[in-house]
This record gives C-alpha cells, sequence and structure tokens, in this order.
C-alpha cells in the first residue's frame, strides 16, 4: 500500500459551495486536517461538509460555524476517511474573507 501525504490551499472567493478534494478510484483518503483562517476584519461563517459518493445528500462536519475576525477555526480533531470519489466542500458566508488549508492522505 502506498501513502501519500498531500495538502490543498484554497481561497474562497465566492459565497457558494466550493469543491475542495475528490478521491479518486481504487484510492481511499485520510483527511487529517482542515484550517479555516479568517483574513478580514468581518466575522464570517462556513459550512465543511462531505458528499458521499452517489448520493445527493451533504453530510455536514461542520455547519454555520463563525470564523472570528484574523482567527481560524479548525473544525476536525480526529480523522476522517473518504472512499473513492467522496467530495469534501466548503461553504464561506461571505466570499474573500476565509482561505482553507486542507492536509490528507492518500492510500492506494
Amino acid at each position: 500500500m502506498n501513502t501519500t501525504y498531500k495538502s490543498i490551499a484554497t481561497k474562497l472567493t465566492t459565497s457558494g459551495s466550493t469543491f475542495i478534494y475528490s478521491g479518486s478510484n481504487g484510492t481511499t483518503t485520510l483527511l487529517k486536517s482542515i484550517y479555516c483562517s479568517n483574513i478580514t476584519g468581518s466575522a464570517s461563517s462556513i459550512d465543511v461538509y462531505i458528499q458521499k459518493s452517489g448520493s445527493v445528500d451533504n453530510v455536514y462536519i461542520i455547519k454555520d460555524a463563525l470564523v472570528p475576525i484574523q482567527s481560524s477555526l479548525q473544525p476536525i480533531t480526529e480523522p476522517i476517511i473518504l472512499e473513492a470519489r467522496d467530495s469534501l466542500y466548503v461553504k464561506a458566508g461571505d466570499a474573500n474573507r476565509v482561505d482553507i488549508f486542507t492536509s490528507y492522505v492518500q492510500l492506494t
């Protein structure tokens, strides 16, 4: 089994849902951490959710969470397993206020 450590940095430039990551076929992913950093002088809310492969329903990790002014929020404290084609999304309450940094491990 191959283990690959990766990360993704994302600027939330819209108040709509932003795609962050999707597992590929034959891959299991351990979502290790998500940091949501408010880079402005105004508070903003976020949703972090998973859409399971083959489902149209969102499974929320956190919903309507307030990211304080010039501060960070870490919505997961333990790894979350994503199976092939499971997708991670973040939705910001306001555009251009929150940056997202995600780290994960791919197992193939």
